[in-house]
């Protein structure tokens, strides 16, 4: 059994760094829930996207700007990097219509509204 100081830190920081992993995976999972349970519904035009090159769980991380139509607000630009379903990707083509929710205090905050998002 190990008794070096500096591998209990060594072990308390990858627990550290776990456990915070898995809160914010935690905290974004019952975001994306509250959104789509109470977030504006709007329509986005997709402008462009392109693959950044990064994945996460397989599926690739698409940067992308957005024209965003939403009920008693005038149309605007929306760029973000999202995660999206490698089967979805192809869908993202310049003129395609996808569904969001949008976060009513923070316009720049969005889930995709789509069949093919994760629920």
């Amino acid at each position: 059994m190990p008794s070096d100081p500096t591998t209990y830190f060594v072990a308390g920081l990858v627990l550290l760094v776990v456990l915070y992993l898995c809160f914010h995976e935690a905290r974004a999972q019952v975001m994306q829930k509250r959104l789509l349970e109470t977030g504006d519904l709007a329509r986005a035009t997709v402008v462009s996207a392109r693959q950044t090159g990064s994945w996460v769980a397989n599926n690739p991380v698409l940067a992308m700007t957005l024209r965003v139509s939403e009920d008693g607000h005038p149309d605007r630009e929306l760029q973000a990097e999202k995660v999206v379903p490698v089967m979805a990707s192809g869908l993202f083509m310049p003129g395609a219509i996808i569904r969001l929710r949008i976060d009513p205090t923070d316009p720049n905050n969005f889930v995709f509204d789509e069949p093919w998002a994760s629920k």
